[in-house]
């Protein structure tokens, strides 16, 4: 896997184990785009990998997780700090591809657009 697939995480699946318990964390489904990327807003500038960059914001944290996996947001509490960094960076990192692969070429999709529709415009000059 090439650095920009590892940073970009083009992984569809990832299998680990968290709490003596298998997961599967796939990208979010559009039934959890809406829930994930509202808990997201309130994670902007946290680092999913560290325990004491999240230890301020574990409501959002676990709402993030909650959201992308389907877990059970109790089972989610009862979890080690060290654990829920281990499932939120992997929730991240899945998702990021996910991101990357969805929306940006339907942005970039979008910005030809305007620049085509812009490139055909032309003005007059002002008499």
């Amino acid at each position: 896997m090439s650095g920009l697939e590892q940073l970009l995480g083009t992984t569809e699946l990832v299998l680990l184990t968290v709490a003596g318990r298998g997961l599967e964390v796939r990208p979010v489904t559009l039934r959890q785009l809406g829930p994930f990327t509202r808990a997201l807003r309130e994670l902007a500038g946290v680092d999913l990998g560290d325990v004491l960059s999240i230890a301020g914001h574990t409501e959002q944290v676990v709402a993030a997780v909650q959201s992308a996996t389907g877990l059970d947001e109790a089972w989610l509490w009862e979890l080690s700090p060290e654990d829920l960094v281990t499932l939120a960076g992997t929730v991240a990192r899945v998702n990021a591809g996910f991101f990357a692969r969805s929306l940006l070429p339907a942005i970039t999709r979008t910005l030809e657009g305007v620049t085509a529709e812009m490139g055909g415009a032309t003005s007059s000059p002002a008499s």
